[in-house]
């Protein structure tokens, strides 16, 4: 399970990280599924989204700028 914020702030700035895929996101409004969102893979569309990430290799970028700001036993 990846962290929710830090995750897209880490897909910004190392994007190689992440398999992404591109389709369309849109938003459940009835029933019991109301407010899920729907994404449906098509190169056609607009949205692009990331949907796996190489865990080991973005804790290592995480671990890196940590130690960078606050030392080596972080």
């Amino acid at each position: 399970v990846l962290f929710r914020s830090s995750s897209a702030a880490l897909a910004m700035t190392h994007p190689e990280l992440f398999e992404w895929k591109t389709g369309k996101l849109s938003c459940v409004l009835d029933g019991e599924a109301r407010g899920r969102t729907v994404f449906n893979s098509s190169e056609k569309a607009l949205h692009r989204v990331a949907m796996n990430a190489d865990q080991a290799a973005s804790w290592a970028v995480v671990r890196s700028a940590l130690k960078r700001r606050f030392g080596p036993k972080v």
